[in-house]
């Protein structure tokens, strides 16, 4: 320490020399004693009691409110000053570093929060202070310093956030462009550096979403899903997984390189080391170290732990041709035990599939018997259909031709006019159950052409009636009657028909009936046609339980609803919200719930008309972006999101028209990420919904 006694007098100068002498001890080293006689150091102070001092036992530095206007130089390097904390520099000791050419602050209260760090912040807007924190330089730098709960830590995290919130950035230029995203996590160097708007992402690795600008992506390892920008719902788990990945969603990548080159792909599934590492298609699924790893195409299956081809891999799978392959013995159950193993070659031509009984299956060569017992039926031993004549081959009545190669058919019945009857089945006799006069069953033909199981041709000529079909019902019992029954199963692909009529005269009749006439897909849900005609313009009316009539038409009762808010809307700033319309100017159906879930539920099945608008209560000079959006069942249907011009009030509009069914309900929602007051005028701020067909 330099000691400057500046003596404006000769006058003063003796007397300040020996009273500096009285309190001051030398000795021969240079050494100083202030309060002893034997100092211990260059300077040495003693309290005039250390068990109970005086107030003014101690060193007062220099003080001062500001830093000086000019910094320090190297002499003046570790140079100690107390500033009083009546200026700018906080309370506290500082020391001039000349290396950094700063003053430092010296702990006590230097430095009593983050926010009085250099490369430190946190919120401090009054409520629930501390709830962000970010250190390290730059990190939080533009956060608005409201209650966002982010946390930044490494150079540059977060350095771009402004209103996105619940954010966790650690390491070197994490999150670092990320603006209004929310409830992303980022850990690692540049994870993801370059979301502005995405969220709901994870990111645990150096580099891992690097690009991402989307949402609900999960990324651990060095470059997962680094290459990223638009694609959601994807995870990958493992060193450079997904590595390529740029806008394809929902895929999933685990183990080192897995679906590597994989661009844009969706609905992948890569399990294993380098799984997938060239596939650049969707909807695959890979399974293995290397499964399928030099394969391109989409919608394939590999299970194997090799790079295997489709021709070796263990399993193999086409998932757009309904393809599944084993490229090993498959087996069902245990061959040892009771199980049993399927050839892996196929045989000749003929062979059957037989086995040993002792768990394995081969195909062998076998001769067959003429006839064989099929259980319900005899059929040819070599498969070769040959045809069994019964009766005579001369005459044309009394002769049954099973399989007529002649006439193509498989029974040929030959009669002349001393005939009756073609086929003549009688049945008498008591015994309950179904009973079958003719019985068609074609289930077994697979061919492309026209099946009949029943076909008429009637060419005679004459002048009498001639009916292809008809019969009569006389019975007297109670059951039901029915003259003819068309049965078609629900499972039967192509179009059904129970009666099909194409009549080509004008003046015919593709369906004539004399009778009731009822219509239906059940025995439940059926109506029953008028008896008569009605009057001109008169429509048909169903009273809901199977009966139509005629009746005068009458206005429409389709659901009308048009609501409004009762007070100016202020909006959250978090995106999109649901707005609360909770007054009715008119609402016909009473579909409106204005008092709890603030939406409209449909009452009936049909096409319906939706639109939804709103104005902003004043002028507005931001460039944000603001929308409105219809929801269906919670999800969006059609928005209208527009950036705003800088000028002047806030309008957005959005109409639809969608078909709904009961059950279903609509919300109009409001999107905003800044100030925007909603003007509840009826002229401009309307939920509207009209049911129009």
């Amino acid at each position: 320490m330099e000691l400057i006694f500046k003596i404006r007098t000769l006058f003063f100068a003796p007397i300040v020399f020996l009273f500096f002498m009285n309190l001051t001890t030398f000795n021969a080293m240079g050494q100083v004693g202030i309060g002893t006689t034997n100092p211990n150091a260059s300077l040495e102070i003693i309290a005039s009691n250390v068990a109970t001092p005086a107030n003014t036992d101690g060193i007062l530095i220099p003080r001062i409110d500001e830093f000086p206007a000019s910094n320090p130089t190297s002499v003046q390097d570790g140079m100690l000053v107390f500033a009083t904390g009546n200026g700018t520099p906080a309370e506290g000791f500082y020391y001039w570093d000349n290396g950094t050419t700063a003053w430092v602050a010296i702990g006590g209260s230097g430095a009593q929060k983050i926010d009085d760090l250099t490369d430190g912040k946190s919120d401090s807007d009054g409520t629930n202070d501390g709830s962000s924190v970010f250190l390290g330089v730059n990190a939080g730098v533009a956060d608005d310093s409201t209650d966002n709960r982010n946390v930044g830590i490494g150079y540059n995290s977060l350095q771009d956030n402004t209103t996105g919130i619940s954010n966790v950035a650690n390491g070197y230029f994490s999150l670092q462009n990320n603006t209004t995203g929310i409830e992303n996590t980022a850990v690692g160097y540049t994870s993801l550096n370059s979301n502005v708007t995405g969220g709901l992402n994870t990111a645990i690795g150096s580099q891992a979403l690097f690009s991402t600008t989307a949402g609900a992506n999960t990324a651990t390892g060095y470059r997962a899903l680094f290459s990223n920008t638009a694609g959601s719902r994807n995870v990958a788990s493992g060193m450079e997984a997904l590595n390529f990945q740029t806008i394809g969603s929902d895929n999933v990548a685990i183990g080192y390189r897995a679906g590597f080159n994989n661009i844009t792909g969706f609905q992948n599934v890569f399990i294993g080391s380098s799984a997938g590492f060239n596939t650049l298609g969707n909807g695959s699924v890979y399974l293995g170290y290397q499964a399928g790893s030099t394969n391109i195409l989409g919608s394939r299956l590999y299970i194997e732990n090799s790079n295997a081809d489709p021709n070796n891999a263990l399993i193999y799978g086409e998932f757009d041709n309904n393809i599944l392959r084993t490229n090993s013995e498959f087996q069902i159950g245990n061959p040892t035990g009771t199980g049993y193993a399927f050839p892996t070659t196929d045989g000749t031509t003929g062979q059957v599939l037989s086995t040993n009984g002792v768990g394995q299956l081969s195909f062998t060569t076998t001769s067959l018997p003429e006839w064989i017992d099929g259980g319900s039926y005899l059929t040819p031993g070599d498969g070769i259909m040959e045809e069994v004549l019964i009766g005579t081959t001369t005459s044309a009545d009394g002769k049954l031709l099973v399989f007529s190669g002649t006439k193509n058919a498989a029974i040929e019945v030959d009669f002349d006019g001393t005939a009756d009857y073609g086929i003549l089945i009688s049945r008498s006799g008591s015994n309950i159950g179904l009973k079958y006069g003719i019985y068609n069953d074609l289930g077994g033909f697979s061919s492309s052409f026209t099946n009949w199981g029943t076909y008429n041709n009637i060419t005679t000529s004459g002048n009498g009636v001639r009916i292809a079909i008809y019969n009569t019902v006389n019975s007297t019992g109670t059951g039901n009657k029915y003259a003819t029954w068309n049965y078609i199963p629900i499972s039967n692909p192509g179009t059904h028909y129970g009666i099909y009529s194409d009549v080509q005269k004008a003046n015919g009749y593709a369906g004539y009936f004399l009778g009731r006439v009822s219509f239906g897909n059940t025995s439940l849900n059926r109506y029953l046609m008028p008896a008569a005609d009605g009057t001109a313009n008169q429509v048909l009316t169903t009273n809901g339980a199977g009966v139509t009539s005629w009746q005068n038409n009458s206005n429409s009762t389709f659901a009308l609803a048009k609501i409004r808010m009762f007070s100016n809307y202020v909006h959250p700033r978090t995106g999109w919200v649901k707005q609360v319309f909770d007054a009715v100017t008119f609402d016909l159906g009473s579909n409106f719930n204005n008092t709890t879930t603030y939406r409209f539920e449909v009452t009936e099945a049909g096409y319906y008309r939706i639109s939804g608008s709103f104005r902003s209560n004043a002028n507005n000079a931001t460039t944000n972006l603001f929308g409105v959006s219809i929801y269906v069942n919670g999800i969006a249907v059609k928005a209208n999101l527009q950036n705003h011009h800088g000028n002047g009030t806030i309008i957005r509009t959005v109409e639809s028209v969608e078909a709904l069914n009961i059950g279903d309900y609509i919300e109009i929602y409001y999107y905003s990420t800044s100030t925007l007051t909603v003007n509840n005028s009826s002229l401009y701020s309307l939920f509207e919904v009209e049911r129009i067909r």
